[in-house]
């Protein structure tokens, strides 16, 4: 090719627009400095700890950038000072929204979590004194009926069938520990997992609400009027979540969606109004969670309030049935059935065995304030049916702040049927003394 025969101007002018175009670009591909990595969640922690302690302060941790608010960055601070020490370790700092993401949050103190736990290690001292065997498992005849009475009750009237899961007639290790799983509400009955460690829960109640013929999994016909959604949304999603696409949804699946797998971090900092850290009463009756009221109130702090300070700290949260104890089961639907104005342990416990067996225990024992082995309706509010409660336990269900007195307003809803001036001069009839 000539190249002299292209015109010298042109080619002139086109190579300065080269050159206008492209050295800046150039120019700052030669002299960039490659970007730095964010940091990680470790790196966070040693560059807030000026003092090097391995633990950050307030003060300390108020100096994180991730807030856009200092109340909630106090807020933060406060719900992940698990141990209430005034400060944060790495693995408390590794739980803070804001610093990591709820997907990736680090392992928070779960109470159901630590009633597992504590079950499996009875079960193993249980199992090892029991094994005359020693074989490692434990046949009918080695079935220590009296010690698990002692130490773990509400499991003693298990049948051995229902511990022996393959009916081989020996329970394994492995068996036990999927039945205590399924007991303390870790585990669904179908082993599927329940609870993860970093806060997030299935929504249990849901499930067993849903799931109408009780295949621990969710068709497409149940699932769709199940969420209060346009179809075509609700269908979508179900497409989505349905990965194997057999048409209904397992534990594992139900997981990938905040419909049906809560956040019980986040959920308990969004209902923390003024940003203490903890929910007041107001508080939680504002949330309404399984239709909290101030009877249930006045029953449930003093059976989940452990440290007594009048509010609820995340974990006793989670752990309240007036808190998020719902998202595993719906409580205060118990009956009276034989009208003793009392609620006894095979009354208040209505799964299916073992189901939640254990867990449900532990609930009822801090309920019943008393040690009675029953529930009085000044611990428990439960469904009486007034017209068929026994004579004699009848003062006991009016008295509604057991007081050992009936007052006029307490009397008054016994009456309704009855003639306002009827009712009010039979009353003072019986009022002896005069004090209303």
């Amino acid at each position: 090719m000539n190249f002299s025969s292209f015109p010298s101007v042109r080619f002139e002018v086109n190579y300065r627009t080269l050159c206008c175009c492209f050295y800046p670009i150039l120019l700052l591909i030669l002299t960039a400095t490659p970007t730095a990595a964010a940091d990680t969640i470790d790196e966070q922690f040693q560059k807030l700890d000026t003092n090097a302690d391995a633990s950050l302060t307030l003060a300390e941790f108020m100096e994180a950038k991730s807030f856009s608010k200092p109340e909630l960055a106090r807020q933060a601070f406060t719900v992940s000072d698990f141990d209430r020490n005034g400060k944060l370790t790495l693995a408390e700092f590794q739980t803070v929204n804001g610093i990591t993401t709820p997907a990736n949050r680090g392992a928070v103190p779960d109470p159901v979590a630590l009633f597992a736990e504590a079950a499996k290690r009875k079960w193993t001292v249980i199992q090892k004194a029991a094994d005359a065997s020693q074989d490692g498992q434990l046949s009918q005849a080695e079935w220590p009926t009296v010690e698990l009475k002692q130490q773990l009750p509400p499991l003693a009237d298990l049948k051995f069938a229902v511990w022996d899961q393959d009916q081989n007639g020996q329970v394994t290790t492995e068996e036990a520990e999927l039945l205590l799983d399924i007991a303390y509400g870790m585990k669904h009955s179908d082993g599927s997992l329940l609870r993860a460690d970093n806060g997030w829960v299935v929504y249990r109640s849901y499930l067993t609400r849903t799931d109408k013929n009780n295949d621990n999994q969710l068709s497409k016909a149940e699932y769709l009027p199940s969420i209060r959604w346009p179809e075509e949304k609700v269908l979508a999603l179900f497409e989505e979540l349905d990965v194997d696409q057999n048409d209904s949804l397992s534990v594992s699946e139900l997981t990938k969606s905040t419909t049906s797998y809560i956040d019980e971090v986040t959920f308990f900092l969004r209902s923390d109004k003024d940003f203490d850290g903890f929910l007041s009463r107001e508080e939680l009756l504002k949330i309404g969670l399984n239709s909290a009221s101030e009877a249930r109130l006045n029953h449930a702090f003093p059976a989940f309030d452990q440290d007594g300070d009048g509010k609820f700290s995340l974990s006793e949260f989670r752990l309240a049935p007036v808190g998020c104890f719902y998202v595993t089961l719906r409580m205060y639907n118990q009956k009276d059935q034989d009208h003793d104005a009392r609620l006894s342990w095979q009354e208040f416990y209505t799964e299916p065995a073992p189901q939640l067996i254990g867990l449900v225990w532990e609930l009822f024992t801090r309920f019943d304030r008393d040690k009675s082995g029953q529930l009085e309706l000044n611990e428990y509010e439960f469904q009486i049916d007034m017209s068929q409660i026994k004579p004699e336990h009848a003062f006991t269900a009016y008295d509604k702040n057991n007081d050992g007195q009936l007052t006029w307003e307490e009397h008054l809803p016994q009456v309704a049927s009855v003639k306002p001036q009827l009712a009010k001069r039979n009353f003072q009839v019986v009022d002896f003394d005069g004090n209303v």
